[in-house]
């Protein structure tokens, strides 16, 4: 055979070098995968926890509106009652509600009686 030559033999150097450039590639290109699937997986897990407190902070909103309303339109309710039934005077000797000027309490006793009008 003439002609034709023989390839320079390979030493076990050259072959550890060739299988460590392909070991760094294949581990950097899987170290990327990773990193991007970790992202990607992070990121909608972060969407969907902001989600997740907008529709709770949303329905608690909704939750005190509705509560407020109820309690204001029940205090409307009662002034609008009390209103139509009138308050007694004050200053009348047989009023139900007597004028702290008019009333004598002794702490003792407890004891509360109403100065007569004489």
């Amino acid at each position: 055979m003439t002609g034709v030559l023989a390839p320079p033999p390979v030493s076990r150097w050259d072959q550890v070098k060739a299988f460590l450039v392909i070991l760094v590639s294949f581990t950097m290109v899987l170290g990327a995968v990773a990193g991007m699937h970790f992202y990607i997986h992070f990121a909608t897990e972060r969407g969907a926890l902001e989600s997740r407190e907008w529709l709770n902070v949303g329905l608690a909103q909704h939750t005190l509106a509705n509560n407020i309303f109820g309690v204001v339109s029940d205090l409307m309710f009662l002034a609008e009652d009390i209103e139509s039934q009138g308050l007694p005077d004050r200053n009348t000797p047989g009023s139900a509600v007597a004028s702290p000027r008019n009333s004598r309490c002794s702490p003792a006793t407890s004891d509360c009686t109403t100065k007569s009008a004489t």
